[in-house]
């Protein structure tokens, strides 16, 4: 296996997967928060209890069909060593929605930089 870094550069994705999904009605649909290094509870809740990029698929599962999961791209770059599985998602219509956003809220292309990468297609 080949080693090599990669950056992503990453204004806004929209993730559709077919497995199902089991989540309450007090989780979906909802918008969920992540910075560099976390903040508070860490529970991606707000962005003063933010998550990090490896809670990324379980916000995503927190999200819900037509959920939002935020990443503040203007506080740096995202590291990650270790590939991050998306196994959950959205529904056909109702997308998961991961966008990169500054302060304000407005998009911005956030960094991922990975010191390795392996491409995995179902």
């Amino acid at each position: 296996m080949s080693r090599f870094r990669s950056i992503f550069a990453f204004t806004a994705g929209v993730i559709w997967l077919a497995a199902p999904l089991a989540i309450s009605r007090a989780e979906a649909p909802g918008t969920w928060y992540i910075t560099p290094e976390g903040a508070g509870r860490r529970d991606g809740s707000s962005w003063a209890d933010a998550g990090t990029l490896v809670n990324l698929p379980v916000l995503v599962g927190r999200a819900g069909p037509g959920g939002r999961v935020l990443i503040r791209a203007d506080l740096g770059a995202y590291r990650t060593a270790n590939p991050i599985p998306l196994r959950v998602g959205g529904a056909p219509g109702h997308p998961v929605t991961i966008a990169g956003v500054d302060a304000s809220g407005k998009p911005m292309k956030a960094q991922i930089v990975a010191s390795t990468c392996t491409a995995k297609v179902p």
